[in-house]
């Protein structure tokens, strides 16, 4: 958005804060589409499948098939900034289930190596000294 019409969403808002300036799902897409780049690239990641979606009542049978299937899930915990309406990464965090262990997204590449050790089983609270069980 134009620095114009953010100045005019400010003033009247009647808020201090930029509101969120694009809609929940692509702000979840892109940061997800970053993470999997940071996946891709990882040496520690290779060998691991990541499946991308929303898997809910609405999905489709093999979506909800290939999210039965994983043995992990990961949950991204997106904040967005006050100041400028997008995504704050060093605010944000993952958590993977079933064990249910979190970090930092505020660097990718290395929240990508923590949760592909975990995938692995090489990770935890005590290896990877990153993640924090809940």
């Amino acid at each position: 958005m134009p620095a114009k019409m953010q100045a005019a969403v400010l003033a009247l808002g009647g808020k201090m804060h930029m509101p969120c300036m694009d809609e929940p799902g692509v702000l979840n897409s892109e940061i997800e589409n970053r993470l999997l780049t940071a996946f891709a690239s990882n040496p520690a990641c290779h060998g691991i499948k990541f499946f991308q979606g929303y898997y809910g009542p609405d999905s489709s049978s093999a979506s909800m098939q290939e999210f039965s299937s994983a043995q992990n899930r990961l949950a991204l915990n997106l904040s967005v900034s006050e100041d400028n309406g997008k995504v704050s990464l060093k605010d944000s965090d993952w958590t993977m289930f079933p064990r249910v262990l979190s970090g930092s997204l505020a660097d990718l590449d290395k929240a990508a190596t923590h949760i592909c050790a975990i995938a692995k089983g090489e990770g935890s609270t005590e290896k990877t000294g990153y993640a924090t069980s809940q």
